[in-house]
């Protein structure tokens, strides 16, 4: 059982634990019930919802202050055997921050006569970084001429990932397939690993 009571210019509904307004003007003739004024809700929060969603559509798509950035991994478009500059058309155009190609598409463009300044620039013309780029230097194999031409290459690739603005590289362990826990040892005359 409810009990009905008149606050200032309204008939207020007291029921055990709820509290609902019957009239919301001085007006007899504009009753509400619970139906309509949840139908009234609905409608206010659906209102809010496609004005707040048009004001964010609004908004410059730039990646400032977004807590991400999307980055395309060219492997993923790397079967199409685009080139590296296509990879960054298609990249800019479908609206990406930033890309991570591979060190072979770079090599490739660099050795047709491309410049890395000029691939740079066309980055930049997209408002990309570089990200990251992958490259499989067998940096970590178990035989010391091939770890060095590694390295060599890994600094190679570092070089021309600094040419086009690229922060960093991801350096898997190319070579390691052969070595274990149990065949692996450090030698300690020159730290080198050595498989027994």
């Amino acid at each position: 059982m409810s009990a009905r009571q008149k606050v200032g210019n309204h008939l207020v509904d007291r029921g055990r634990n709820s509290l609902f307004m019957n009239e919301f003007s001085s007006d007899p003739g504009s009753k509400m019930d619970r139906r309509h004024m949840l139908t009234a809700l609905g409608m206010t929060m659906g209102a809010a919802s496609i004005a707040s969603t048009q004001a964010s559509l609004e908004q410059p798509q730039s990646s400032e202050g977004r807590v991400f950035r999307y980055c395309l991994n060219t492997s993923t478009i790397r079967g199409q055997k685009l080139g590296i500059e296509q990879e960054i058309e298609i990249a800019g155009k479908a609206g990406y921050d930033a890309m991570e190609p591979w060190f072979d598409g770079l090599n490739g463009f660099v050795e047709a006569g491309g410049a890395l300044k000029d691939l740079r620039k066309r980055i930049e013309d997209h408002g990309m970084t570089i990200e990251s780029a992958i490259g499989f230097a067998p940096w970590i194999v178990n035989d010391a001429a091939k770890r060095k031409a590694g390295l060599e290459q890994a600094k190679r690739e570092m070089d021309m990932l600094a040419q086009i603005g690229g922060k960093r590289m991801a350096a898997p362990p190319a070579g390691a397939q052969e070595m274990t826990p149990s065949n692996c040892r450090l030698q300690p005359k020159d730290t080198e690993p050595s498989l027994n």
